[in-house]
C-alpha cells in the first residue's frame, strides 16, 4: 500500500493495476497527484464494476446461506 505500483516490475505492475485493491488506494492517490479526466473516468468505471461484482457475490453467498439456515424457537 505504501509502495507505488510504478516501482514494481512491468509484469507485476500490470497485474497489480487491474486488481480491485489498486482502485481503492493507488488510483485515487495518482488522481490526486496528477489529475486527468480520461484516467478519472477509467478509474470510476472500474470502481463501479468492482462494486457491482462485490454486491453480486455477496447476494449469491447470502442466498445460499439463507437456504441452509434453520431457525428453531421463538
Amino acid at each position: 500500500m505504501l509502495l507505488p505500483l510504478d516501482f514494481f516490475p512491468k509484469w507485476l505492475g500490470d497485474i497489480s493495476k487491474k486488481l480491485p485493491f489498486s482502485y481503492i488506494t493507488y488510483a485515487p492517490g495518482k488522481l490526486f497527484v496528477d489529475f486527468s479526466l480520461g484516467y478519472f473516468m477509467s478509474v470510476f468505471i472500474w470502481q463501479i464494476f468492482y462494486l457491482v461484482l462485490s454486491v453480486v457475490i455477496c447476494f449469491v453467498v447470502y442466498q445460499k446461506g439463507v437456504k441452509k439456515l434453520n431457525v428453531n424457537g421463538g
